[in-house]
């Protein structure tokens, strides 16, 4: 993939990995979660607690119809990118470590997530939500293929289909 028509930094892209979230990650995402600049770019902007979590986590963990991944940058952890499938339609809620806001890390996960969940799913689109005042994540997902396909006050909604998706991959490489 050719990096620099995407506006991606190619020697980081290159570098960062994906790996399936397992009970090691618990307090790393709680942590990021509650982290005041990722709760003002939340729906929910409260602070979640260690039990509450705890209760997701494991949830989520053993769902059928939830990947969540984290990105890699050599063996430390940058993010986590999550789908919520229902049917062939899955869900993107991504994450980036507080520290590394900023950083061009965001469309990178959001790529590699993607390609991960079209490669190994049967989910035709991927439909972010997002804070219509959440600016650096509008681009992030501009970045990676996404389009604008609703919006009202407080949200955009915006869409990446596998066959658009591919499509683009398949021109940035010739």
């Amino acid at each position: 993939m050719d990096c620099i028509k995407l506006n991606l930094n190619k020697e980081l892209f290159e570098k960062i990995n994906l790996r399936p979230a397992d009970f090691s990650d618990r307090d790393i995402l709680l942590e990021w979660r509650n982290n005041i600049k990722v709760r003002e770019k939340s729906f929910n902007s409260q602070i979640i607690s260690k039990e509450e979590h705890e209760k997701w986590f494991n949830e989520v963990l053993k769902s059928e119809y939830v990947i969540l991944l984290i990105g890699l940058l050599g063996k430390k952890r940058i993010g986590q990118i999550r789908f919520n499938i229902n049917e062939k339609i899955a869900k993107i809620s991504v994450n980036v470590s507080p520290d590394i806001i900023g950083k061009g890390f965001g469309p990178i996960l959001i790529i590699k997530g993607s390609k991960f969940l079209f490669e190994n799913t049967n989910c035709e689109e991927i439909i972010a939500e997002i804070k219509s005042d959440n600016i650096a994540s509008i681009k992030a997902f501009s970045k990676s293929g996404f389009t604008e396909i609703a919006s009202d006050g407080n949200k955009i909604s915006m869409r990446a289909t596998k066959k658009d998706f591919f499509n683009l991959i398949a021109k940035l490489e010739q």
